[in-house]
């Protein structure tokens, strides 16, 4: 692999985010023409062009499926991923900076330099100190510390799997692809230990976990002895768990979690104390099913057969049930999750359209179904289709105008549209692509 080559199209994509991250995706058009990689050129006019994120995905994907059946080289796809990865990014606004570490990360530019691979349980429990230390620093003086501390670390994985938490990327998955590139380029699962353990721990800090129970939830699902976890799969044993479940559920029912809390003490098995004890900490069923099912994975990697861990898997579907029972009791207390409550919504028109801004316009029109907007566009004033036509590429303003001129729908199709346009720029504004203060004027 020609790592050269990686780094010229990485460092492209970075120019051409910034190009888009000041001046809006629309100033790509001209650049994007120079570039002499025509699948490369023809992904960054898909954005220019607004086409919205799933269709660009698509149409890429299908183009490198149809380079592989040709026989393009390991090294060409391997590019036109990168490319693919980069332009999408590129179209959801995301930080230059980011999409820099991002690729590099993600495609191996530093492939195993600067990562540490001891398994041993010494180098499990020093790594867990490290974390509780930057949830501590996190917990009482903010993400600003947080960042700080990140770079004294000597680990790649682990400064860059913080690094996404600290520029506020909801993009963990990329620390997850990469533990999967390990995995196939040939580390074993327990060679990667480390940093499942380290990406785990990162999570809960985002989370907002407190640094003791990250450390414990970290030491149970790691370092745990096995020696205080019940191995008899007996007919007898696994129906006197589901009892003892049953035993919690009224218990949770009756007495909430101060109560729930109160058994955990009385159990000998670990993996029943730490089940309970996630489900009490508030931990959401899809955390308590993944934490559970790590615990177990850890135990199939050190020897444990699928028939000893039966009971281990029988307790996990009873928790997961418990912890959904237990959250519909919070929900029936809770003012935040009362249906009746009235929604707090800014209230927007299609009018105000008119206040967002350039950058706001090009967020909108990448989100848009083209059918829809065509149709809102008929009959409205001319600052709003101006303001609108301004943010397309020529190609697009051309195709729009025409067809806008060809509809002819009845009023209430008009406004259907404008509505459905509406929602979109609510829902980018609750996710913080659209300035919020720009739809509450």
């Amino acid at each position: 692999m020609n790592h050269k080559n990686l780094k010229l199209t990485i460092e492209k994509i970075v120019e051409l985010a910034s190009i888009s991250r000041t001046k809006g995706t629309l100033a790509l058009e001209t650049p994007a023409k120079e570039i002499e990689d025509m699948f490369f050129q023809q992904a960054v006019l898909l954005i220019v062009d607004g086409y919205n994120r799933d269709d660009v995905k698509q149409i890429l994907e299908m183009r490198i499926e149809n380079e592989l059946n040709c026989g393009a080289t390991d090294e060409r796809i391997v590019i036109m991923r990168m490319v693919a990865e980069g332009v999408l990014l590129i179209g959801e606004g995301t930080n230059p900076r980011f999409i820099q570490e991002k690729l590099e990360f993600e495609f191996g530019v530093f492939w195993n330099d600067g990562m540490l691979w001891d398994m041993s349980e010494d180098a499990l429990l020093k790594r867990i100190e490290q974390i509780v230390e930057l949830a501590t620093i996190f917990h009482n003086e903010g993400i600003t510390a947080l960042e700080d501390k990140a770079h004294e670390l000597n680990d790649a994985f682990f400064t860059y799997t913080i690094s996404i938490f600290t520029d506020a990327y909801d993009s963990f998955d990329i620390s997850e692809r990469r533990i999967k590139n390990e995995l196939m380029c040939g580390k074993t699962e327990n060679q990667i230990t480390l940093l499942r353990m380290t990406y785990d721990g990162i999570i809960m800090i985002a989370a907002g976990k407190k640094p003791q129970l990250i450390r414990e939830v970290l030491e149970y699902c790691y370092c745990a002895s096995q020696d205080s976890y019940i191995w008899d799969n007996t007919e007898e044993t696994l129906m006197q768990r589901i009892k003892c479940f049953r035993g919690f559920s009224n218990i949770a029912r009756l007495g909430g979690g101060t109560a729930l809390e109160a058994e955990i003490s009385k159990t000998e098995d670990l993996f029943l104390r730490y089940a309970l004890r996630l489900i009490i900490e508030g931990f959401n069923v899809n955390e308590v099913q993944y934490f559970l099912e790590r615990r177990i994975q850890n135990e199939l990697i050190h020897g444990k057969s699928e028939e000893q861990v039966k009971l281990l898997r029988l307790t996990t579907n009873e928790a997961l049930a418990l912890c959904l029972e237990f959250r519909e009791d919070l929900k029936e207390n809770d003012f935040y999750y009362n249906p009746e409550a009235p929604p707090s919504k800014t209230v927007f028109v299609f009018e105000n359209i008119v206040k967002l801004n350039a950058m706001d316009v090009q967020s909108l029109l990448y989100e848009l179904d083209p059918r829809v907007l065509e149709i809102a566009l008929k009959n409205e004033s001319e600052d709003i289709s101006e303001l609108i036509y301004s943010n397309m590429s020529v190609r697009v303003r051309r195709i729009t105008k025409s067809n806008v001129d060809s509809v002819n729908p009845q009023v209430d199709v008009i406004e259907n549209a404008q509505q459905r346009v509406v929602e979109v720029i609510e829902r980018l504004a609750d996710e913080g692509t659209i300035d919020r203060a720009a739809v509450k004027k």
